[in-house]
C-alpha cells in the first residue's frame, strides 16, 4: 500500500569531524582609529647635523668703565727750529713794539741780501700781523725779491719821514699798508708786481708811488696822498716813466693824487682816479670801465689831459665804458694837435674839452682831433669843430 507517515525525529547525533576550513574572505573596510597608545620609551640621540648660519649681531652692549691711564712714553725728537722750515724765506716775527718789528724786518732784509737773490735764486720775506716802524730808510732790495704781510688791515709798516721800500731792479710787494711823510716817495721801484697794497704818502710833496724804467702791474690796490697843504707841482698818487702798465681794480685818491705818464703805454681797467696827465714822450693808453673823478681834490686840472702839442710825443688814448666827472669850470679832457682821443661808451659830467686852439669855452669843447663814438652821453655839452654819429644822451 502506500507509504505511510514520516515519523517524529530521532534524537541528535553526536557532532561529526570538523569539515576542511574554507577559502578566506576578502579583508574587511579598516576600523576607525583608535586612542593613541602610551609614549614609548625615548630612542637614543640621533647624530648631530650641520652648524646653521650664523644669526644677526645682536645690540652693542654699554662701555664698559675707562682703564687706568698707560704711563707716559718717551719723549720725541725735537722739531725742526722754524728758521730750518724754509729754505728761502725769512719770516719775521711782530711780537716786539713797532720799533722793535722795524728791525727784525731790517734784519731779514739784510739776511735776504747777503744771499744774493736773483732770478735764479728768488728769496722772500713775510711779515706777521702787526706794526713796523722806522726812523730811516731800510735798504734797497734786490732782485727777485718777494715783500708779503698778511693783509692790508694786518701789516702795517710806516715812517714819519723815510722812503719805505726802494728797488731799481725787480720785486713783488703784497697784502700790507706802507704810510710815509717822506717828501720823496713812500715807494720808489723799477719793475714791480703790487698787489692788495695801500700806499699812502702824508708829506706836502711825496709822491705815493714812483716808477722809473721799468713795468708796472698794479692789481687790486690804493694809492693815497693826504696832506691837505702841497709845495709847487706835488703830490703824484702814481709817477711813472718808460715801460708798460697794467692797473686793475685799483683807487688812487687824495688831495692832489695826479697820474703821470711819460712815455707810458698799457691799460687802466677796472680802476677809480682823480687825474691822468701825459707828459713828455708818447702813449698808447686803454682806459675801460674807470672813473675818472677830481672833483673833491684839489687839482687845477681835469679828468683826462692828454698833451701832445706842448709836451712833445704822439699820445693815443682810447677810452672805453669811462665816466669823467669834473666840478665848476675844470678841464674834463685837453687834447693837443699831436694827440688821439676816441671815446667809446663813455660820458663826461660838468667838464671841459678843449682842443689846441680852441677858443676859451664853458663846459665841453670839442676839436678834429677828437673822435666821439656812438653811445658817448655829455650831461653838458657844447661840441665845436667836429662831425659826430651820436651825441645824444641814451
Amino acid at each position: 500500500g502506500p507509504a505511510g507517515p514520516t515519523g517524529p525525529a530521532g534524537p541528535a547525533g553526536l557532532p561529526g569531524a570538523d569539515g576542511a576550513d574554507g577559502v578566506d574572505g576578502q579583508d574587511g573596510a579598516d576600523g576607525a582609529q583608535g586612542p593613541p597608545g602610551a609614549p614609548g620609551a625615548d630612542g637614543q640621540d640621533g647624530a648631530q647635523g650641520p652648524p646653521g648660519a650664523p644669526g644677526a649681531d645682536g645690540q652693542d652692549g654699554a662701555d664698559g668703565a675707562d682703564g687706568a691711564d698707560g704711563a707716559d712714553g718717551a719723549d720725541g725728537a725735537d722739531g725742526a727750529d722754524g728758521a730750518d722750515l724754509f729754505v728761502r724765506t725769512v719770516v719775521v716775527n711782530s711780537g716786539g713794539t713797532a720799533a722793535q718789528n722795524g728791525a727784525a724786518y731790517l734784519a731779514a732784509l739784510n739776511t735776504v741780501i747777503a744771499a744774493a737773490p736773483s732770478t735764479t735764486n728768488p728769496w722772500a720775506i713775510h711779515l706777521e700781523p702787526g706794526r713796523y716802524a722806522f726812523s730811516a730808510a731800510p735798504p734797497a732790495v734786490p732782485e727777485a725779491v718777494t715783500i708779503r704781510g698778511a693783509g692790508v688791515d694786518a701789516t702795517t709798516l710806516s715812517c714819519s719821514t723815510c722812503r719805505l721800500i726802494t728797488s731799481s731792479t725787480s720785486l713783488t710787494v703784497s697784502d700790507m699798508t706802507l704810510v710815509s711823510g717822506a717828501t720823496t716817495q713812500t715807494v720808489q721801484v723799477a719793475t714791480a708786481i703790487v698787489e692788495r697794497v695801500t700806499i699812502e704818502n702824508r708829506s706836502t710833496s711825496g709822491d705815493a708811488l714812483a716808477v722809473s724804467d721799468g713795468n708796472l702791474t698794479l692789481i687790486d690796490s690804493t694809492l693815497r696822498t693826504l696832506s691837505a697843504v702841497e709845495s709847487a707841482n706835488s703830490q703824484f698818487g702814481l709817477l711813472m716813466s718808460n715801460g708798460q702798465i697794467e692797473v686793475r681794480d685799483t683807487l688812487i685818491e687824495g688831495f692832489r693824487p695826479r697820474v703821470t705818464l711819460t712815455n707810458v703805454n698799457g691799460s687802466i681797467v677796472g680802476s677809480d682816479v682823480a687825474s691822468i696827465f701825459l707828459g713828455s714822450g708818447t702813449n698808447e693808453l686803454e682806459i675801460r670801465n674807470t672813473k675818472i673823478d677830481a672833483s673833491g681834490t684839489a687839482l687845477g686840472g681835469g679828468g683826462l689831459i692828454a698833451l701832445g702839442s706842448a709836451n712833445t710825443g704822439t699820445k693815443i688814448v682810447n677810452m672805453v665804458d669811462v665816466e669823467i666827472i669834473g666840478y665848476g669850470g675844470i678841464i674834463g679832457v685837453n687834447v693837443g694837435t699831436n694827440s688821439t682821443l676816441s671815446m667809446s661808451h663813455s660820458s663826461m659830467t660838468n667838464g671841459r674839452m678843449i682842443g689846441t686852439g680852441a677858443a676859451e669855452l664853458r663846459f665841453i669843447s670839442v676839436d678834429a682831433n677828437i673822435a666821439i663814438n656812438t653811445r658817448t652821453c655829455f650831461a653838458v655839452a657844447r661840441l665845436d669843430n667836429s662831425t659826430f654819429s651820436d651825441t645824444g644822451c641814451p
